[in-house]
């Protein structure tokens, strides 16, 4: 079967690394690091590993850095229930939604002084953004380490037949807009019944941050710049969620909740 199968970017996450705690000066070989993360991925594993190793070759006073996979799932319940036992890591992967609750809480090492002094951080080719989570004033509490893309993957020859705009076209003319996906979703879920237009994997309504490259799309945030206000009750995040809602239980273009999609099966 001849299918063309297209990517367009939709959105940006980021991943951090953050020094939870720190060691004191040791002698030669006499220190040993524990970072936490979310990944038993072998080739995640064989990266830091091989991150790892460059790092004891300049800092002697190392004798090992321990890697401690954590399930994703209840990553950061795992990891504060560890902080609050006095068991903290040195360094963890830390997720962009728990960024206002390590920060607020005084969780994390300021570790600006540092990163400024030493050209090696680069700290003037983080995009601000990137790094806004992380820092009050000169203070800098985290380094961003990815800047993953969130993706939209679509199939062009089932759009085309279905009699919807291509994306790729709509991008290019700067009409690849939310209200664009959800007509292009519907159009394809009505050529082809029983199946749905769009679908986000892993989303299954179990984490609501999921949901984040469709309100940020629309200029709305969970919460406020200081995470101290819910901001879900905005004018953008209305007109978001009655987007989702409408794809859901208007144009049954969206599984509904206990319903399941797999785009990569058809």
């Amino acid at each position: 079967m001849n299918k063309k199968f297209k990517a367009v970017a939709a959105g940006v996450v980021v991943s951090l690394l953050a020094l939870v705690g720190v060691q004191p000066a040791q002698a030669a070989g006499e220190v040993t690091l524990r970072m936490t993360m979310w990944s038993s991925n072998a080739g995640h594993l064989a990266l830091f590993n091989g991150l790892a190793a460059d790092f004891i070759k300049q800092n002697p006073q190392v004798k090992e850095i321990k890697l401690e996979s954590l399930d994703f799932a209840t990553y950061t319940q795992t990891l504060t229930t560890q902080i609050a036992g006095g068991k903290s890591p040195d360094l963890a992967w830390i997720l962009e939604k728990d960024a206002q609750q390590f920060r607020q809480n005084r969780l994390l090492v300021n570790v600006g002084a540092q990163m400024k002094s030493d050209p090696a951080y680069k700290l003037n080719e983080i995009a601000p953004g990137a790094l806004s989570l992380w820092r009050t004033q000169d203070n800098i509490y985290a380094y961003p380490f990815s800047t993953s893309p969130f993706a939209i993957f679509y199939n062009a020859d089932l759009i085309k037949a279905a009699g919807a705009s291509d994306p790729e076209t709509l991008r290019s003319q700067g009409k690849w807009t939310w209200d664009a996906a959800r007509d292009i979703a519907a159009k394809v879920t009505k050529y082809q019944s029983g199946n749905y237009g769009l679908t986000f994997p892993t989303f299954n309504y179990t984490t609501w941050n999921g949901l984040a490259s469709i309100w940020r799309g629309f200029g709305a945030e969970a919460w406020s710049s200081t995470g101290k206000r819910c901001t879900f009750n905005t004018k953008q995040m209305e007109d978001a969620m009655t987007l989702f809602h409408g794809m859901i239980f208007k144009d049954g273009s969206f599984p509904a909740p206990g319903k399941s999609a797999d785009f990569f099966c058809g």
